[in-house]
Parts: structure tokens; C-alpha cells; sequence
């Protein structure tokens, strides 16, 4: 899981939704990418 930086501004709720939104999007991609290095 990708880390959420500590930004000196706080994020709203909105913000962070996005922010575990990108870091699930990543976490999927990077779920993908092993399976493929895997086959190949």
C-alpha cells in the first residue's frame, strides 16, 4: 500500500478518498505486473 504523504495541508475527505482511490489503482497495477514478470 502506498504511503499517503504527510501534507502541510490537511487533506478533506474528499482528498483522501482520491488518495486511497490512486493507491489502490497502483497496489492493482503492481498486483499485475508480478503476475506477468511471473509467466514470462
Amino acid at each position: 500500500m502506498l504511503e499517503i504523504p504527510d501534507l502541510p495541508i490537511r487533506p478533506g475527505p474528499y482528498a483522501r478518498m482520491g488518495w486511497e482511490a490512486v493507491a489502490t489503482l497502483f497496489d492493482g497495477l503492481e498486483q499485475d505486473l508480478a503476475e506477468v514478470t511471473q509467466r514470462s
